[in-house]
C-alpha cells in the first residue's frame, strides 16, 4: 500500500460501486455527491456516507519512518516520517508534506486567525481550498474533474521535489557531520516553504475555475465556450418537469412514481 492509494481512497465516494454517490437523481444532473444532512424533520431514510465528506476540514495520511541512521554531532537521528496533510474536502485538496519530528511551524496561512468558517479571508489556506470546492458544486463533475487534475499535478511534482530536497539535505549533512536538529529544521522549512507555494498557486487557480464556469457556459477564450448541459436523463426525468412541461401545467415536474394532481389533469385536458 503506498501513500498515494491512501491519498485516492480518502477521496473517495464509492464511484464504480452500487453506491456510487454521484449517481442518481439525488447527485443532481451534474453529478454531485456530497449529501448536506438537511431533511425534513418528517422524511424518514438515508443517504451513504462517503468517505469524502463535504464537512471535511481537514485530512491526512501519515508515512511512518523509523528514524535514519547518522553521524549527527548531537547523537540523535533524523526521522523522515511525514504527515500528509490537506485542508477542506478529500476529493477538493492538495495533500502537503510535513515533517513531525521537526519544529518547523507550518506557514503564516496554516495558523492565520484570521480566516474563519464565518469570515472569509485569504489569509487563511483552508479558504483557498474550500472556495474552489463550494464553487464546484455547481458543476461538480466538470469543476471536480479540473481541480483534481490540478492537484494530481502538483502532488506529482511534490513527491519529486520532496525526494531531491531529503537526498540533497541528508549527502550534505553526511558529509558534513551536521546536527539532527539542523536536519530536520531544514527538511521542515522546505515543506513549510512548500506548502505556502502551494496556497499561492491555488487562490488563482480557484478565481479562474469562477471565470471558466460561469453563467452556464464552459469558457476557453473570448471566442470560444460550450454550454453546460443538462444530461438526457435527467431532462427526461417527469420529476424535472422540462419533458412534461406543457402551456398550462405542469410546470415543475411530477415525481415518477405518482400521478399527476388533478388540477393539473384537468389543465391539461
Amino acid at each position: 500500500v503506498r501513500v498515494d492509494h491512501m491519498k485516492a481512497m480518502m477521496r473517495d465516494h464509492y464511484e464504480g460501486t452500487r453506491f456510487d454517490l454521484t449517481k442518481g437523481m439525488a447527485a443532481g444532473p451534474y453529478g454531485d455527491p456530497n449529501r448536506p444532512a438537511n431533511t425534513a424533520q418528517q422524511a424518514v431514510g438515508q443517504f451513504e456516507r462517503a468517505i469524502s465528506m463535504h464537512r471535511t476540514l481537514w485530512s491526512f495520511v501519515v508515512e511512518v519512518h523509523k528514524s535514519l541512521k547518522s553521524n549527527s554531532r548531537d547523537g540523535t537521528n533524523p526521522n523522515l516520517s511525514t504527515a500528509w496533510f490537506g485542508y477542506d474536502m478529500p476529493h477538493g485538496t492538495v495533500y502537503l508534506p510535513f515533517y513531525p519530528a521537526s519544529k518547523i511551524p507550518p506557514p503564516r496561512s496554516f495558523r492565520s486567525r484570521l480566516g474563519l468558517m464565518s469570515n472569509f479571508s485569504m489569509d487563511s489556506a483552508w479558504w483557498a481550498f474550500n472556495f474552489a470546492n463550494q464553487y464546484a458544486s455547481t458543476n461538480f463533475r466538470a469543476i471536480n474533474a479540473d481541480i483534481r487534475a490540478k492537484s494530481e499535478t502538483i502532488e506529482r511534482r511534490i513527491d519529486e521535489q520532496k525526494l531531491a530536497w531529503e537526498t540533497s539535505i541528508l549527502n550534505s549533512n553526511s558529509n558534513s557531520g551536521g546536527s539532527s536538529s539542523s536536519i530536520m529544521e531544514q527538511l521542515g522549512t522546505r515543506a513549510q516553504h512548500l506548502a505556502q507555494s502551494v496556497v499561492d498557486e491555488w487562490w488563482p487557480f480557484a478565481f479562474q475555475l469562477m471565470a471558466k464556469y460561469g453563467q452556464g457556459l464552459v469558457v476557453y477564450n473570448e471566442t470560444y465556450a460550450e454550454r453546460q448541459e443538462y444530461p438526457a436523463w435527467w431532462l427526461d426525468s417527469r420529476d424535472v418537469g422540462f419533458s412534461t412541461w406543457q402551456p398550462n401545467g405542469p410546470y415543475h415536474g411530477v415525481p415518477d412514481d405518482e400521478e399527476a394532481p388533478e388540477e393539473v389533469e384537468i389543465a391539461l385536458s
